[in-house]
């Protein structure tokens, strides 16, 4: 498993108030994004999920939401006060290691 798998489940499972070893990553990441997006169709893939999920990062912090994955992710970021880089992985670490 990656670093930034790791990182990511760690974070999911943390803001999800724990999740049994055994239950499938993807189906942790899921809920969370439905509870903190207020609802999430079951035919939503989860690319288009992570993707309503930063967009409302975004607005939670009066941002707004950007057109790209990658300036989300940079917008993800800034919202915890963190300074984004050019790289995807990089910032994505950076959120899942230092958002509240």
């Amino acid at each position: 498993m990656s670093r930034l798998t790791e990182l990511e489940r760690a974070y999911f499972v943390r803001k999800s108030g724990g999740a049994a070893p055994t239950k499938p990553f993807n189906q942790i990441k899921r809920e969370y994004i439905a509870g903190f997006i207020s609802g999430l169709e079951p035919s939503v893939r989860m690319p288009e999920a992570e993707i309503r999920w930063l967009r409302k990062i975004a607005d939670d912090d009066g941002q707004t939401p950007a057109k790209y994955v990658n300036d989300l992710w940079k917008q993800a970021l800034i919202s915890i006060g963190e300074t984004p880089s050019d790289q995807l992985s990089d910032n994505k670490i950076k959120f899942y290691l230092n958002a509240p």
